[in-house]
């Protein structure tokens, strides 16, 4: 009998692991600890801090251990080019970078892109270019085949950045995917032909009490060719 207790404890804390290791939890504990055993600069940043316009852009926040946690379930070809729009200290760029062929990013702040540079340089990243660039003036979206956002910016931005993509879909029809994080503007790309195709909640956004069905949920669009 003691033996038996002893076999179903030990096999519940082997339960208990095997979940912890499939967690987002595991993921941020790793992210965490190369961040600090690397010397990476990932920290918070308010829109006021960053001297940024606040009707063009929004707080940095690092979403690279989520997403990594995220990608894993997602699967995406390694085959397409990623950019993150908005990426502010690239820690969402890193993770790109290793599950596409390539991944670039682009932000308003001079200095977040000085920082995320140096980030991609510590961790020997060459797959990879960050540009400074308010996004309703970057166009250069041809070549990629995935496009994330972490909320990143006002509303107005967004209706720009999202016509700024279906001009390139226009100009080269194409397969693309768009991983929203936060994806509190989502509408915006449905309105615009985009199909929500899958959704994510990683585990803490139950924990959150705002509004349950955008906040802490990855949510990804589809292209349908027009």
């Amino acid at each position: 009998m003691l033996v038996s207790s002893v076999i179903l404890a030990a096999g519940a804390r082997l339960r208990r692991y095997a979940s912890f290791l499939k967690s987002t939890d595991f993921d941020e504990i790793m992210w965490r600890f190369q961040a600090k055993t690397r010397g990476l600069d990932f920290g918070f940043v308010s829109v006021e801090n960053l001297g940024s316009d606040v009707s063009r852009a929004k707080y940095y926040s690092d979403t690279g251990g989520k997403l990594r946690f995220v990608l894993k379930a997602l699967a995406p070809s390694r085959l397409d080019e990623a950019i993150d729009i908005g990426c502010g200290k690239a820690g969402a760029v890193l993770t790109l970078a290793k599950y596409f062929a390539r991944a670039d990013g682009i932000d308003i702040s001079e200095a977040l892109i000085e920082t995320g540079r140096e980030n991609l340089r510590r961790m020997r990243i060459k797959n990879s270019s960050l540009f400074t660039c308010d996004a309703v003036e970057f166009r250069d979206l041809d070549r990629y085949g995935f496009i994330y956002f972490f909320n990143p910016f006002p509303r107005a931005v967004m209706e720009g950045t999202i016509r700024n993509i279906v001009a390139s879909l226009t100009r080269r029809p194409r397969r693309i995917e768009i991983l929203y994080y936060n994806p509190v503007d989502g509408d915006l790309l449905e309105k615009a032909g985009f199909q929500r195709s899958r959704g994510i909640r990683p585990n803490e956004a139950a924990k959150h009490k705002g509004n349950r069905e955008t906040w802490g949920a990855f949510v990804m669009y589809s292209w349908r060719n027009q």
